[in-house]
């Protein structure tokens, strides 16, 4: 649904460009994420996303007459790919507009390319708080955004998190999302009067977690925040039962999905008990936000 927005904000700011006295030009938008590398389920969440939102369009006669083109780029969710998937997308395929690029790390870094190239970015998802302040009026005109980053999460998730816990340690992905997020929740659990214990970076594709909750063990904070995405978090959860660890966990990433489920499937009650922070899409569900919001 965020890609769905994102590609309507593209589309009706696109719509008002004149397409020429001739038969109308299709509008081209390219889309950047991780195709591949250990976050590819993401850039295969942009391509499913993207072509059902495209093929809708079309099918109910484009935007103003003028059909709409598709094209992706792979910026395996690294800063330097993502300028590369950004030239290729403009360069190459010569599209109007880009939306990505997912990663925190990959926006930051396309950003001085798109501003470059002078061609509008829109973001659907990407969290790290510097988008937003490095962004706009003032900032990176050519940059866009549709989605709440991690700095308004935090000050609403800790909140709720202040309610159960008055100590938390941060587990965090060393990379511009996790740093971004870690940095976020503190500021917000000191203005929630939650005592922040301790925070531990781990990399991307880490597979001994024993260590790092050795130390969690031993400091033995109320509950956890886990900045962190299946892949890692699926491996992490499995050796923090192992250790019979029992601190409430909280997570900021993709632990509620489908695709850390089905890395447990062998155990799926490793996932019990966590509460994970999102993005929630107004008018996605009417019937849930009557009962619910």
């Amino acid at each position: 649904m965020v890609m769905r927005i994102g590609l309507a904000v593209v589309m009706l700011a696109l719509a008002v460009l004149p397409a020429g006295a001739q038969a109308p030009q299709p509008i081209r938008v390219g889309f950047s994420s991780a195709m591949s590398g250990p976050s590819a389920i993401t850039g295969e969440g942009v391509m499913w996303g993207a072509t059902m939102a495209v093929d809708e369009i079309n099918a109910n006669g484009g935007i103003m007459g003028r059909k709409v083109e598709v094209y992706f780029g792979d910026n395996k969710g690294t800063p330097g790919e993502a300028v590369s998937a950004v030239r290729k997308l403009v360069d190459v395929d010569k599209v109007d507009v880009i939306v990505g690029q997912t990663h925190s790390g990959a926006c930051l870094g396309s950003m001085p390319i798109i501003k470059e190239l002078q061609v509008p970015q829109v973001t659907e998802s990407c969290s790290n708080p510097k988008i937003r302040e490095m962004s706009g009026k003032g900032g990176n005109e050519w940059q866009f955004r549709v989605n709440i980053d991690d700095l308004m999460m935090a000050n609403a998730f800790a909140k709720y998190i202040a309610k159960n816990a008055r100590t938390v340690s941060i587990v965090a992905q060393n990379d511009d999302f996790g740093r971004g997020a870690a940095t976020a929740y503190d500021a917000a659990f000191k203005k929630s009067g939650i005592k922040l214990v301790s925070t531990e970076f781990f990399d991307r594709g880490q597979s001994d977690y024993r260590p790092l909750l050795t130390r969690l063990k031993r400091s033995n904070p109320e509950s956890l925040l886990l900045v962190m995405l299946a892949n890692e978090g699926s491996v992490f959860m499995r050796q923090y039962r192992e250790l019979g660890l029992n601190q409430k966990i909280y997570a900021r990433g993709s632990l509620a999905t489908a695709e850390f489920l089905g890395q447990v499937k062998d155990n799926p009650s490793i996932g019990d008990g966590i509460v994970e922070a999102s993005y929630w899409t107004a008018a996605l569900d009417p019937e849930w936000e009557k009962r619910w919001l």
